[in-house]
């Protein structure tokens, strides 16, 4: 509850509502859960919350095997509405300062959970690796390698998101995935071009590449959030 909902519970003014308020905080039977806006719960109810939290990631990690983690949106609708999102922000803090869960960006996870793939996932996931490493530059489109595997679509989505999550394929757009090791070389490409000159466009970097200009503009765009490169004009100067 905040503050303007416990004043309209009580029959009394704000100073006493405060040190009443402030009492039983000391006294461990209130938690702040956050300090602006104000915001309290009562100890036991958010000790609870805690316990669904684990209950509910297990659950998550027993039926999705192949999922690293839920995103917090999706944790706080299965928590359903009664659950506070400041609440439920530090019930999320606390576990994974106890390292009972650990939280990455936007996915939560149980600490020491790790996805354990059949034999069939495993070759499917090892065959979609495959394809991105030996397409190099010219990555094909993310349907076309998922259609080739022999499990089913959402699995083969998941598995993607591993390689992803273990680094062995990096998100270039939406649309664009690349072998780690292909953005590695292309790295070391424009470092020995650079000996040449410190300025690239889009048609020099298409003849280092051997890219057609649908991969050379996403390319160059991840270069420059990677600040390997800095678009000046129509160029880029290497960095």
């Amino acid at each position: 509850m905040t503050e303007p909902q416990i004043l309209s519970r009580v029959v009394l003014d704000k100073p006493a509502v405060r040190g009443l308020v402030g009492s039983l905080i000391k006294e461990g039977r209130l938690r702040v859960v956050s300090e602006e806006p104000f915001l309290v719960v009562e100890s036991t109810s958010f000790a609870q919350l805690m316990e669904q939290v684990v209950r509910y990631l297990d659950v998550f990690h027993n039926s999705n095997p192949l999922s690293t983690g839920i995103p917090k949106e999706q944790l706080s609708s299965g928590l359903g509405k009664t659950c506070h999102p400041l609440a439920l922000r530090a019930a999320l803090n606390q576990l994974a300062e106890t390292k009972t869960i650990l939280v990455e960006n936007e996915l939560v996870s149980l600490s020491g959970r790790k996805v354990v793939l059949k034999g069939e996932e495993s070759a499917a996931k090892a065959q979609i690796e495959e394809a991105f490493l030996q397409a190099g530059w010219k990555v094909p489109v993310l349907d076309e390698v998922l259609a080739a595997v022999t499990v089913p679509p959402d699995q083969a989505r998941k598995l993607v998101v591993l390689l992803a999550k273990e680094k062995r394929l990096v998100k270039i757009s939406e649309n664009l995935l690349y072998h780690a090791e292909s953005i590695v070389r292309l790295k070391e490409l424009l470092t020995c071009y650079k000996k040449q000159s410190t300025q690239i466009d889009v048609g020099k970097f298409k003849d280092l590449t051997g890219v057609s200009r649908k991969y050379a503009i996403p390319l160059l765009e991840f270069l420059d959030r990677e600040r390997v490169t800095r678009r000046v004009g129509d160029c880029r100067v290497i960095l």
